[in-house]
């Protein structure tokens, strides 16, 4: 049995991964779609949003495949190394969320293929992920754990079953104007 930090770290980092892929698809399939959204949101000149779409796929391929080089072929890629490479990129997507969500509120998010506007949860969810992978890099093993069929099958469920829900919060949590037609504000619906 794998040391349960270990464990958790294996976690995040392939819920991290799963996310990116999530977004991947959305923005690979939807290029066009991707440069009208930064475009839109206005935080960089109109001329960089080619550069600037292409640089997010490639950062959103490089995650999920860092994490399958470092899992696959552990020699290849450290374990710490990978941890670092999630702890900067969803630090970097934190902090463009939270300039995006203070700046210029009730523009889309550009999170996958959804109209939603930025809402906190966006940051939120990134920074969290952030310093999950900046706690693994610093205290988990610089390998990943050794673990049955069984035990890998269960923490990739897991991965997969919180990356889709992680990938959905922002959007189902959007409420048109944050009220409720009676006026109340609303956390979940």
């Amino acid at each position: 049995m794998a040391s349960g930090v270990n464990v958790i770290g294996l976690v995040f980092v392939l819920i991290s991964a799963g996310l990116c892929l999530l977004a991947l698809h959305a923005h690979a399939t939807e290029f066009e779609r991707l440069v009208s959204v930064l475009r839109r949101q206005q935080m960089s000149p109109s001329r960089l949003a080619v550069p600037l779409a292409a640089s997010l796929v490639a950062l959103e391929t490089l995650v999920p495949l860092a994490v399958v080089i470092s899992v696959l072929r552990p020699g290849a890629l450290p374990g710490r190394v990978t941890y670092i490479i999630v702890a900067v990129a969803y630090a970097a997507f934190a902090l463009y969320s939270s300039a995006l969500l203070y700046r210029r509120p009730g523009v889309p998010c550009g999170c996958g293929q959804s109209e939603a506007p930025v809402n906190g949860w966006v940051p939120l969810r990134a920074g969290f992920l952030s310093a999950a992978s900046t706690a693994g890099a610093l205290t988990v093993q610089a390998t990943w754990p050794s673990m049955s069929a069984a035990e890998w099958t269960l923490v990739l469920v897991a991965a997969a079953v919180s990356a889709v829900l992680l990938w959905i919060v922002p959007e189902s949590l959007h409420v048109p104007g944050g009220r409720t037609p009676e006026g109340e504000f609303v956390i979940l619906r």
